[in-house]
């Protein structure tokens, strides 16, 4: 396992949520030191602290670890809906599944709207 680029995607998450090492190992229960090697790759971490760390920021522990795997197009396609749609209200959500549904339905016309487009660009 490359701790490197796990660690790189935990600390850009804690960064994007404007956490310090402090505040996330407090929050985690570990010291800032081991946050501060987990995020550099200079450690493992384990499953519990793993879990733990994903909890507090709010993200899966299959996001952090997407890169370690290769998932079907299905899966990648539910991953980013899911990414899409985190953070988002049941009004929003229902509001943005309306618009995908309405899409579907009329993709062909969207299909050679866009191609026509594309193509005189």
């Amino acid at each position: 396992m490359d701790y490197e680029l796990l660690g790189k995607k935990i600390r850009n998450e804690r960064r994007r949520q404007d956490l310090t090492q402090e505040q996330l190992a407090e929050a985690v229960n570990v010291t800032s030191p081991y946050i501060g090697q987990v995020e550099r790759g200079a450690r493992g971490v384990s499953i519990e602290n793993l879990v733990n760390i994903c909890n507090h920021l709010g993200v899966t522990v299959d996001y952090i670890l997407s890169d370690y795997y290769t998932k079907s197009h299905d899966e990648y396609y539910k991953g980013q809906w899911s990414k899409l749609m985190q953070g988002k209200t049941d009004s929003e959500q229902e509001f943005v599944l309306k618009i995908a549904e309405s899409a579907l339905e009329n993709i062909d016309i969207l299909r050679d709207g866009f191609t026509n487009k594309k193509s005189k660009s």
